[in-house]
């Protein structure tokens, strides 16, 4: 269910003159979206070979070992569940939604990355984008850090299916994280947000939708960008991502770290996956490098209000 608060808001603010891709955006969050599968390197083939023995049809996508998932006519999903397939059983692949296989992709380049790095994975389970990182970054070590404690057994198992032998288990806020300045070589913050997107998995994310709890979801992500952006070392790399599409929890972020740094840091690459468009879940993503050590600011809170107030102004969000 979509309530009108959320309607309101997208209209405002992305589709005011188009109404009619705005029923298409509304129409297209409630359905279902391809299953996708991302096959570990080396084991492609064999893989693939086995799945399609089983009875599933792989298309692949535009990113490396990402396939699109569908069933033969004569298919019997009782007996072939995908999660139950040896393959998966053994790790050798992970069942993840194309647009949450872009962050890692596009940190790396699309290609496997050789070199030795230190990475920071600020927000953890349930593992997807971590193992994948194992695999785009084989020779770095990866500190996996889950802020929650009752989601890291998900974050153990899946670590331990895959076969992740460089990755280490960290249980802090992210926040933290400022405190150990210019450390990283490479940051995934795939950010805590509202999870617009997930309506298709019939959540209630959209249902209780408002613009109060979308501003404190914003503050945090804010505080953990911050956090990242220190720790990340001077020339360093990271990917700030969200699964929602509103403004403030994405290009706010962005703008509020950007008054506060000015051209500390520069943004590489930015993109907002729609729905009804690229036929994914909707998605945020923006990769950024740090140019320079960060100034030291000495009434960090007030600094932080002040942005907001300004950022929320130049964007006229008027529905509240």
């Amino acid at each position: 269910m979509i309530n009108e608060r959320f309607v309101e808001y997208f209209r405002e603010n992305f589709f005011q003159n188009t109404p009619e891709e705005l029923e298409r955006f509304l129409s297209s969050i409630e359905l279902s979206i391809p299953r996708t599968i991302r096959i570990k390197p080396w084991k492609e083939e064999q893989v693939k070979k086995n799945l399609e023995w089983d009875g599933w049809i792989l298309t692949p996508t535009n990113i490396n070992r990402v396939f699109s998932m569908d069933r033969q006519e004569d298919f019997d999903p009782l007996e072939r569940r995908l999660g139950f397939s040896s393959d998966h059983l053994l790790g050798n692949f992970y069942i993840q939604e194309l647009a949450a296989a872009h962050p890692v992709d596009i940190l790396s380049d699309s290609q496997i990355n050789t070199e030795s790095f230190l990475i920071l994975d600020m927000a953890a389970s349930p593992g997807g984008k971590t193992t994948q990182l194992a695999e785009y970054f084989p020779n770095s070590f990866i500190i996996a850090n889950e802020p929650t404690r009752e989601r890291l057994p998900q974050l153990l198992q899946n670590l331990e299916r895959m076969g992740c032998a460089n990755i280490g288990i960290t249980l802090y806020p992210g926040q933290l994280y400022r405190h150990q300045e210019e450390l990283f070589d490479r940051i995934l913050l795939d950010a805590p947000c509202s999870g617009e997107w997930t309506l298709f998995k019939g959540t209630d994310a959209v249902k209780h939708w408002h613009l109060k709890n979308i501003k404190e979801i914003a503050r945090l992500q804010t505080k953990l960008l911050d956090a990242a952006l220190h720790t990340l070392k001077v020339g360093g790399e990271m990917i700030y991502s969200t699964c929602s599409l509103n403004l403030l929890e994405n290009e706010w972020v962005l703008e509020a770290m950007r008054e506060k740094y000015g051209n500390a840091f520069e943004i590489l690459f930015q993109k907002k996956f729609w729905p009804h468009i690229d036929k994914t879940g909707g998605f945020f993503v923006a990769k950024i490098r740090k140019n320079k050590s960060l100034e030291k600011n000495t009434n960090q809170k007030n600094i932080e209000e002040k942005v907001w107030k300004k950022s929320e102004s130049k964007f006229q969000i008027t529905y509240n």
